[in-house]
């Protein structure tokens, strides 16, 4: 899945043009999505798991860019170090887990122009950063992002009556920060049986309470971080409830594509 970021750090760095990603994009999977869809991946995608699923391998990048001489090989030899030194592996020596360094990709991906506070600009990187790893770890998935966008500007693709969203209060430099991940009934189950590590089929108790300690456990990390290095943070209890945001609601959403489906992290501050 990592190597799937290839071709957007590519596009990051101007080293790749939209038109020649999508014409490398179209050859190699047959995507009948148009330019301007594909074009998407540096601003963001209305259907974000069909690109997702349509993302080029950086074997596949590799090999066309050289074929077309888009770039020579020594410069591709040395995006491709540039490439491996920016998103280096992270190592857990405690549980042995190795993960993406995925504040880099976030960095990459992510428009925090939002937020005006560049304190909490940079809590916000590392917030979505501290998320993906944990799904990663604790739920053994691969979490794939794409760039924000304002909620008024489109709601996410889920049936109101089958949408959960699980929310939780922050309180950071005495600014409110409302984070919520939404999900279809289904991912939340997957969410539920792999942190439980318990045969869930149905919405219960202990999918609720699984569901809620996972978004508590990974909340809590910010707000130990926060803390030791000397930034005063609180956090609220979870709730997870069947509920779909509001069309008039400010905040903005960051879509996560997973194995399962897609979730959207909901962030506002007030």
């Amino acid at each position: 899945m990592f190597s799937k970021y290839f071709g957007i750090f590519l596009l990051s760095k101007g080293l790749l043009t939209k038109q020649q990603f999508f014409d490398i994009t179209q050859a190699n999977t047959g995507t009948t999505n148009s330019i301007d869809d594909i074009s998407k991946i540096s601003t963001f995608s209305e259907d974000f798991q069909e690109i997702y699923e349509d993302a080029v391998s950086a074997q596949q990048i590799t090999s066309a860019i050289l074929s077309k001489n888009i770039l020579s090989f020594e410069q591709m030899q040395q995006a491709i170090n540039e490439f491996e030194k920016e998103c280096q592996l992270i190592e857990d020596q405690a549980t042995g887990f190795k993960g993406l360094n995925y504040e880099i990709i976030v960095r990459i991906l992510l428009d925090s122009s939002i937020i005006t506070n560049k304190k909490l600009r940079d809590i916000f990187y590392i917030y979505i950063a501290i998320l993906l790893t944990n799904i990663a770890k604790y739920l053994d998935d691969e979490p794939a992002i794409w760039t924000n966008y304002p909620l008024k500007e489109r709601l996410p693709q889920i049936p109101a009556d089958k949408a959960w969203m699980i929310s939780q209060q922050l309180i950071i430099k005495d600014v409110q920060i409302n984070v919520r991940l939404l999900m279809h009934v289904d991912l939340l189950l997957a969410l539920a049986r792999r942190y439980s590590q318990e045969t869930i089929t149905a919405v219960n108790s202990l999918a609720l309470d699984a569901a809620g300690e996972f978004f508590s456990f990974n909340n809590g990390l910010l707000i130990t971080n926060l803390t030791n290095a000397g930034i005063s943070a609180e956090i609220g209890l979870p709730k997870v409830v069947q509920e779909f945001p509001a069309a008039s609601e400010n905040g903005y959403i960051v879509p996560i594509g997973l194995q399962e489906g897609q979730m959207y992290l909901l962030f506002t501050i007030d």
